[in-house]
């Protein structure tokens, strides 16, 4: 038999092994034991403090593993302190202890003060160590990926060349290490928007790794921002055909895991929607998975269908919709309810609501567009000039043009891609008295309207970025009534159209866009499930934030109520606070 540490296994450097050895079989129950056995000892011990910040380090990354970080914390603080106490000039000890309070403070989402201690313990290594010598790297490899949590691509990029240099001497052929590094700063620049760099970076990962899957994945984003959504989807189907779903980085205290539906198209903008829930989350990418992905899933408590848009999303929502028959737990936003949000299919869905105005809509391809048949079908869809046509799967105004007539037509369907798809869908006049037109908008959560913004144009192509909103004090003001007491703004009559629209959607989270006729009645915009909400950055439209919250506040809820009882986390207790998020890019 092997005989491990021979001596009594009382004595605290004895328990300090049997600990470390404990922590490398990730058997923390134990080596917390064993590491407060030693401290008890060694608390009051003058001649032995090196050892008992050792224990105090190991008890730190104990309590890690022990999902305790608020724990960890204090006992990699408690160390540095008897370290500076003790010996401060020891650099090497130094190091060590200020990256475990770095990991910790990282866990508990603390980033500036994580990234302060990551300097520290770069300044120190820069003294220590050749300039070559990979824990260098290995540094400035987590200094980039905390600048990227937030959001300081610019720095991230920096670090992250750094450590690439490091790594290409280190390993001059490539190695998995060198396809990381090139993975990491390739996301650095899309974020920058510099894609064709991004691209090389991400492509010469995958050329030394091609089963690098997030090298790939950001390909795919690359692609997709540079118009090249044919390639981008060859590749999408190679890589999700191999592995179809992700497991984000847990939050520090996971309260449970959220299954998220998700699709390389057409998905409602997460990035602040699930940005505060408490849960791991697992994004599936259901179009392209089989069986045995759906059997290798790890265990989930609900399932959120994040696919919001049914033309662009079109076949990741029926893989969705056939999922929904064999989910065992609660699947927000119903994929088979997002189905039936089709623009041309709204006005049946939402027909028969009463002080309800919905233009007709027609669902036209290109060879409809400029075929003779064209007049026909716009008039068996009851849509007549002026029209408003878009190509399928856009929002936010991106290709919408007015047509007054036939020769408009011509001339807009002389410009369309045979592959496309259209709407045409009848305009209606709805100036203001004041001369100006308003868009409003409001989110269901659970299927109760919260408004959410209001912007006021000269031009009837109404937007929030281009009415100019934060320059007219006047128009602040009106949104903040808006804000404050929409039924009032809007009227009872028009408020009971929107918690009528909630209820006809019956989506768990949704939104519209419309305005108010001169005569009280809503004219529908749009009604879908991929309205973006967002806090605001900027101070002269910090008003929003609260009702932003309000928003956000009511989705965590219906999420957790979705929870099995025991995986629920406590309500917010301050809904007025906007989460402090930047603006998605």
């Amino acid at each position: 038999m092997q005989v491990l540490f021979a001596t009594d296994e009382n004595d605290p450097a004895v328990l300090i092994k049997l600990a470390e050895a404990d922590v490398s079989q990730s058997d923390f129950v134990s080596a917390r034991v064993r590491y407060d056995a030693a401290l008890a000892q060694l608390r009051h011990d003058r001649a032995n403090e090196p050892l008992a910040v050792r224990a105090m380090v190991g008890l730190g990354w104990t309590m890690q593993g022990l999902d305790d970080c608020d724990g960890g914390l204090r006992w990699h603080e408690e160390a540095l302190a008897v370290q500076l106490r003790v010996a401060p000039g020891e650099r090497a000890a130094l190091c060590t202890i200020r990256r475990g309070i770095a990991a910790a403070l990282m866990a508990l989402g603390r980033l500036e003060a994580a990234q302060e201690q990551n300097s520290q313990v770069l300044a120190l290594q820069h003294e220590l160590l050749d300039a070559y010598d990979p824990e260098l790297a290995q540094t400035l490899n987590i200094m980039g990926e905390t600048a990227a949590r937030l959001e300081r691509y610019d720095e991230a990029r920096r670090y992250q060349e750094a450590a690439l240099a490091i790594l290409r001497a280190v390993h001059p052929a490539g190695a998995s290490e060198v396809a990381a590094a090139l993975t990491n700063l390739g996301v650095s620049l899309y974020r920058l928007d510099e894609h064709e760099a991004a691209e090389r970076s991400l492509r010469e990962a995958l050329a030394i790794d091609p089963g690098l899957l997030l090298a790939a994945e950001n390909l795919i984003h690359v692609l997709y921002k540079q118009g090249r959504k044919t390639e981008g989807r060859v590749l999408a189907a190679e890589k999700y055909r191999r592995q179809s779903f992700v497991v984000q980085p847990p939050p520090a205290r996971p309260t449970g895991t959220l299954l998220v539906l998700w699709s390389l198209d057409g998905n409602i903008p997460k990035q602040h929607l699930l940005a505060r829930l408490p849960l791991t989350v697992v994004d599936w990418h259901i179009q392209y998975a089989s069986a045995e992905h759906e059997r290798q899933l790890p265990p989930y408590d609900a399932v959120f269908n994040l696919i919001g848009d049914p033309d662009q999303g079109a076949a990741a929502l029926a893989a969705a919709a056939a999922f929904r028959d064999r989910c065992r737990v609660i699947l927000l936003n119903d994929p088979a309810k997002v189905q039936r949000t089709r623009r041309d299919m709204i006005p049946d869905l939402l027909a028969g609501i009463t002080d309800l105005a919905i233009p007709p809509v027609a669902r036209l391809s290109a060879a409809d567009l400029r075929g003779a048949d064209c007049a026909r079908l716009l008039g068996e869809a009851r849509v007549s000039s002026p029209f408003l046509l878009r190509n399928a799967g856009m929002h936010g105004g991106e290709s919408v043009q007015l047509i007054f007539d036939d020769a408009g037509l011509a001339r807009a369907a002389a410009d369309i891609r045979d592959d496309d798809t259209f709407y045409a869908a009848g305009y209606h006049e709805y100036k203001s008295p004041d001369g100006f037109y308003r868009k409003y908008r409001v989110v269901f959560v659970d299927r109760v309207p919260f408004p959410y913004h209001l912007a006021i144009s000269p031009d009837w192509l109404v937007h929030y970025f281009s009415a100019d909103m934060a320059a007219h004090r006047w128009k602040l003001a009106e949104e903040q009534r808006y804000l404050e007491d929409a039924p009032a703004v809007l009227g009872r009559r028009a408020w009971a159209v929107l918690e009528q629209i909630a209820r006809r959607m019956d989506l768990d989270y949704c939104g519209v866009d419309f305005t108010l006729l001169p005569d009280g009645r809503v004219l529908l915009f749009e009604a879908n499930a991929t309205m973006l909400v967002h806090p605001e950055e900027e101070p002269t439209l910090a008003h929003k934030n609260p009702y932003v919250s309000r928003i956000f506040v009511a989705f965590d809820e219906m999420v957790r109520r979705s929870l099995p009882a025991g995986n629920r986390w406590r309500a917010a207790e301050n809904p007025e606070q906007a989460p402090s998020i930047k603006r998605e890019r």
